[in-house]
């Protein structure tokens, strides 16, 4: 798995971690009682209120966040890397028209657009009331150079970081975040919400986040798109 090793300390209330995401099924997300973290220091739900959170409207155009973390903070990211495009089964596309999801978003059960795989990977959280997941295109910095990847945000991963964990710690103790069980390191910089469906804002996204995140001197944690969506 790729890496982005870190070291200022940013809160973000507001995102849920699904632990041990299972199957997805029609929108839904099968969880047990231990499954869902919460992010932003709400009191606990019942299973049915998840259930109903993880409902997703497909039929609006979603906003799509661009989320940027500080580059020395740790966050545990696990790409995937197109096959040799130069095939004849591919001719006329490229890795990242495929990432992006200029090719389309699926071919029958293969993913193509980065949040598909990230959705085949079960790299799940909960934002916003809905199951998401956070990836972006390039290297694992947002960058153009070397071989485009789709990167998924391993939130799970992200979120045991024994390093991680001690901040969490010691920012709770001291009074700067309401939760310690959070992925306090992440933080929405930009939405994007000018096109007239969530494709063309989740394009957006891909297109224009690292740039977003550069200008907070920060890197790019990913683009968060619901399931289904």
């Amino acid at each position: 798995m790729s890496k982005i090793c870190a070291a200022l300390l940013l809160s973000f209330g507001g995102l849920v971690l699904s632990k041990r995401a299972k199957g997805v099924d029609g929108g839904k997300l099968d969880v047990g009682k231990d499954d869902i973290l919460s992010l932003d220091d709400v009191a606990p739900r019942s299973m049915a209120e998840v259930g109903e959170s993880l409902e997703v409207n497909a039929s609006r155009a979603e906003d799509v966040e661009c989320f940027c973390i500080n580059p020395y903070i740790y966050a545990d990211l696990d790409p995937y890397i197109y096959p040799n495009l130069d095939d004849e089964d591919y001719r006329g596309e490229s890795a990242w028209g495929r990432c992006v999801g200029d090719h389309g978003a699926r071919y029958g059960p293969h993913a193509f657009r980065c949040n598909e795989i990230c959705e085949d990977k079960r790299k799940f959280v909960h934002f916003e009331g809905s199951a998401q997941t956070l990836s972006f295109c390039g290297n694992e910095n947002g960058g153009l150079t070397g071989p485009i990847e789709c990167q998924c945000l391993d939130g799970l991963e992200t979120f045991q970081n024994q390093e991680n964990k001690k901040i969490a710690q010691k920012r709770y103790r001291k009074g700067k975040i309401d939760d310690p069980n959070t992925l306090w390191m992440l933080k929405v910089k930009h939405t994007f919400n000018s096109q007239y469906n969530a494709n063309g804002n989740l394009k957006d996204c891909y297109s224009q986040c690292p740039a977003v995140c550069r200008q907070h001197e920060m890197v790019i944690g990913g683009c968060a798109m619901p399931v289904h969506a």
